[in-house]
């Protein structure tokens, strides 16, 4: 806004800006060294808060960085947008626990508790990134 504080806006995102290739780097260690410098560069506040980058030599095939600023997404919206991005759906979730099956389960006189699978982010699925 005219104050200099940063605002939501709709925007059209430039994917030439946002999806492009990086320089090529040397394998794994190449990549690993590109990360450590991305981690380092902040992105273009004047541009929305996210870019693809593909790295030819990273390996067998080319390696693939995805920049989310954390006021985009947090971690948990992360592993969910990636696992939609890139085709892998979260696990089954474990059936829950009653109070019935949890006294039977633990020892007498332990305090752990079967507390059941990890808790994953609800489904992007039908969720439109696009303005």
């Amino acid at each position: 806004d005219d104050t200099g504080r940063l605002v939501w806006q709709p925007c059209k995102p430039d994917y030439d800006w946002h999806v492009r290739a990086t320089e090529r780097v040397e394998g794994t260690d190449g990549l690993a060294d590109l990360c450590a410098t991305l981690m380092t560069t902040p992105l273009d506040v004047s541009r929305p808060l996210w870019e693809v980058l593909i790295v030819p030599g990273a390996g067998a095939h080319p390696g693939i960085v995805l920049r989310v600023h954390h006021a985009v997404a947090d971690g948990v919206a992360m592993v969910a947008l990636v696992q939609l991005l890139f085709g892998q759906a979260p696990p089954a979730a474990a059936p829950r626990a009653t109070t019935a099956s949890v006294a039977a389960s633990k020892p007498k006189g332990s305090l752990r508790l079967s507390l059941g699978s990890p808790v994953f982010a609800p489904s992007l699925a039908g969720t439109s990134f696009e303005t």
